[in-house]
């Protein structure tokens, strides 16, 4: 695939179809090759946006849970990573934090 032919294939766009292929479904996890599938895109395309998703902190593989896949042209058995979407987190409380450590006061 060229530069150009997969050049749709951005971080948000994956990211937005990863939270549309998790509407409905009663788990929360996902590989590259079922978001590949979903947007009808390349996976290697996808597989860089994931890359950068991670990096982000905006997904993480879950640990100890991979997927078995099978190659194309030898039916060889591999594994893939298997994702799920991090918590959005928001900044410290530094106020709270310094009534708790410093004040012996909590909340």
């Amino acid at each position: 695939m060229t530069a150009s032919a997969d050049s749709w294939v951005t971080t948000d766009r994956v990211l937005a179809a990863i939270k549309e292929y998790l509407v409905g479904r009663q788990q929360s996890h996902f590989t590259t090759v079922a978001i590949a599938e979903h947007m009808g895109a390349d996976e290697y395309s996808v597989r860089r946006a994931f890359g950068w998703l991670k990096t982000d902190g905006l997904i993480d593989v879950v640990p100890c849970v991979s997927s078995v896949r099978y190659t194309r042209t030898r039916g060889e058995k591999y594994s893939v990573a298997v994702y799920e979407v991090m918590e959005a987190v928001g900044p410290p409380d530094l106020a709270a934090l310094h009534r708790t450590f410093c004040c012996g006061r909590g909340g």
